[in-house]
């Protein structure tokens, strides 16, 4: 081989292993970084509200007015209420009844001022009133009212007699006027009544009865209120009435004219 040719040789080898050092010095790439980490995930959604709680109770004759109301005369704030129209006030239409225990007392008088006949005792007493007001408080208003006797204590001359299952009963039919004092609700009623006394036997028959005559009814009571509407209470019942007898019962000569006072301890309810 030829000088020219050996160089040309050792030239090749020589460039192939610098080329061969070279690739081997030469660093590799850097390896791409590692993905970033997912988000965490999202927070849940937060609870729904809790309902809002009730509306305070309002007492009769109140409602709860709409957030930031106050009415007139009211602070603002949970504890205002504001009155139903027309609640717990004496207007409009009025009905009463009534039913109570009592004594009462029937007194028949003959001529000359002699009695001839008494019925006494425990009595019951029952009423109704219908009417309307004339303005807040005042009302006028119809009755219909009763007071009656079982089994009474009879005194005829002086003398008691055994009278056994006798009844004695008042009727009265009329109209009065009634007022109510606010804020207590005390009120004050009296009434003109036509009245009539009957007086029955043990079997049920009628002995005696008497025409119509003039009574009054008059009635002191207190009443709390239950309702937009209703109230009930007590109160004390006087009656007072005279009357001619249709016959002569007792055998005096003429008709005795009868009385009738009865006082009663009432249990009262009344629409207004």
């Amino acid at each position: 081989m030829s000088l020219k040719t050996t160089a040309r040789c050792l030239s090749v080898v020589a460039m192939a292993a610098f080329a061969s050092t070279a690739q081997a010095q030469t660093p590799a790439p850097a390896a791409p970084p590692p993905p970033a980490a997912p988000p965490p995930p999202a927070y849940a959604p937060p609870p729904p509200a809790y309902a809002p709680p009730p509306p305070a109770y309002a007492p009769p004759g109140y409602y709860a007015p709409p957030p930031g109301y106050a009415a007139p005369g009211y602070a603002p704030g949970p504890a205002a209420w504001a009155r139903r129209p027309g609640a717990e006030t004496h207007d409009g239409t009025y009905v009463r009844l009534h039913f109570g225990l009592g004594y009462s007392a029937m007194t028949a008088t003959a001529a000359g001022g002699m009695q001839a006949a008494k019925f006494s005792g425990d009595s019951v007493s029952f009423g109704v009133a219908v009417g309307g007001a004339v303005t807040q408080n005042l009302i006028l208003f119809g009755t219909f009212l009763t007071t009656g006797l079982v089994d009474p204590t009879v005194t005829m001359n002086g003398q008691s007699v055994f009278n056994p299952n006798i009844s004695i009963d008042d009727f009265g039919l009329g109209g009065g006027v009634a007022y109510y004092v606010e804020p207590v609700n005390l009120y004050l009623s009296g009434a003109f009544v036509f009245n009539q006394i009957e007086l029955d036997g043990s079997t049920g028959s009628k002995i005696t009865e008497t025409d119509f005559g003039a009574g009054f009814q008059g009635i002191v009571g207190k009443e709390w209120w239950a309702s937009d509407n209703w109230g009930l209470g007590v109160a004390a019942e006087f009656l007072y009435g005279r009357m001619k007898d249709k016959n002569d019962t007792f055998g005096t000569g003429s008709p005795p004219t009868w009385s009738n006072a009865a006082f009663s301890l009432l249990f009262s309810a009344t629409f207004n």
